[in-house]
């Protein structure tokens, strides 16, 4: 994964968890995806990649909880 396109993806589920224009079921959905995506990623040997997906995941998280 390039470093742009993990900023991007950073600040595109940041701006969900802080209540985007979605539902919280839709941000939940997203979530779920973007693990399922990791695992994928796992399962295919890509470990740095599904590790830098779950760090995105938890960042937004973090993100929403301290504000």
């Amino acid at each position: 994964m390039s470093v742009p396109a993990i900023y991007a993806l950073r600040a595109i589920v940041r701006g969900l968890a802080q209540g985007g224009a979605l539902n919280v079921g839709q941000v939940h959905a997203i979530f779920h995806e973007l693990e399922a995506a990791a695992t994928k990623l796992d399962e295919r040997g890509r470990t740095d990649d599904a590790q830098q997906v779950r760090e995105i995941i938890e960042y937004a998280l973090d993100g929403n909880q301290s504000q």
